[in-house]
C-alpha cells in the first residue's frame, strides 16, 4: 500500500538524485546518489514495482562503487 510517507521518500529520492547530477566532486556526487537511490528504493518497493526495485539496487551499489574509488584515489 502506498502513503503519503512513501510518495515523500520517491520526491526527495528524485530531488536529491537530481541534485547529485550537478555537483562536481565525485565522492559528494556518489555519496548523495547513493542516499537517493535508497529513498528511490523505499518508494518503488512501496509500488511493488519488481524492475524498479531492480534498478534501484543496482543504481545504489554503482554509486558506493563510486565513492569506494574515490577514496582510494586520495
Amino acid at each position: 500500500m502506498i502513503t503519503y510517507l512513501n510518495i515523500v521518500f520517491g520526491v526527495l529520492g528524485l530531488i536529491t538524485l537530481t541534485y547529485a547530477v550537478w555537483i562536481k566532486d565525485s565522492r559528494r556526487r556518489g555519496i548523495l546518489a547513493a542516499i537517493g537511490g535508497v529513498m528511490m528504493l523505499v518508494y518503488s518497493i512501496s509500488i511493488h514495482d519488481p524492475i524498479f526495485i531492480t534498478l534501484q539496487v543496482l543504481f545504489i551499489v554503482s554509486s558506493l562503487v563510486e565513492v569506494l574509488r574515490s577514496f582510494a584515489k586520495k
